[in-house]
């Protein structure tokens, strides 16, 4: 398993303590949750007017009570936040852990430690050893063969050109050129 990448403790949420519940207050008695029902079948729309008045007057009360709960624990003026730690040179590589360092230093390239990284994920080894495994030897072999392909494929110098005498069986010349060949053939 990989070791896990270091967090700054800025970046650390705590959670705020929770807070047990206080007894009921008072006039909170009469808000405990009703269950729901239907209402009665020959209800009138006066016994409709006040339970709609007695459900808009609970539903205000446990309104008032959840803003009361909301401001309890907060300060009367915002605290300011801690400074922040001083910021990393431009230099350092940011989430550069201690085996990535080793791999680096050891001559390894970004896809070679992405590769091993994947490969100790998946093995569950430490970074440093998932070079050494065969997923990761088998890949940088074949990486190493394309490149080497590759390297091979690359056309020849054109050096070997500059080299190569002109006569009046070259194409390609132009009518100056010809007759300067000419010239230098028939002073010989």
């Amino acid at each position: 398993m990989t070791d896990p990448k270091p967090v700054a403790p800025e970046d650390i949420e705590t959670p705020a303590p929770v807070e047990e519940p206080a007894e009921l207050e008072e006039d909170d008695e009469d808000l405990q949750p009703e269950e729901p029902g239907t209402p009665p079948e020959n209800e009138t729309p006066e016994q409709l007017r006040v339970r709609l008045a007695a459900s808009e007057e609970a539903r205000k009360k446990l309104y008032a009570r959840l803003q009361r709960e909301k401001t309890k624990g907060k300060p009367a003026t915002p605290v300011k936040a801690a400074p922040a730690a001083p910021a990393a040179p431009a230099s350092a590589t940011p989430g550069l852990t201690r085996d990535e360092g080793i791999l680096f230093a050891k001559g390894f390239s970004e896809d070679e430690v992405e590769y091993a990284n994947k490969v100790a994920t998946l093995e569950g080894v430490k970074l440093t050893e998932a070079v050494n495994n065969d997923l990761f030897k088998g890949w940088k072999s074949k990486k190493d063969q394309e490149a080497k392909q590759r390297d091979a494929q690359l056309p020849a110098s054109r050096g070997a050109r500059a080299n190569v005498k002109r006569t009046l069986a070259t194409p390609g010349l132009s009518e100056e050129e010809h007759r300067s060949l000419a010239a230098e053939e028939a002073g010989k």
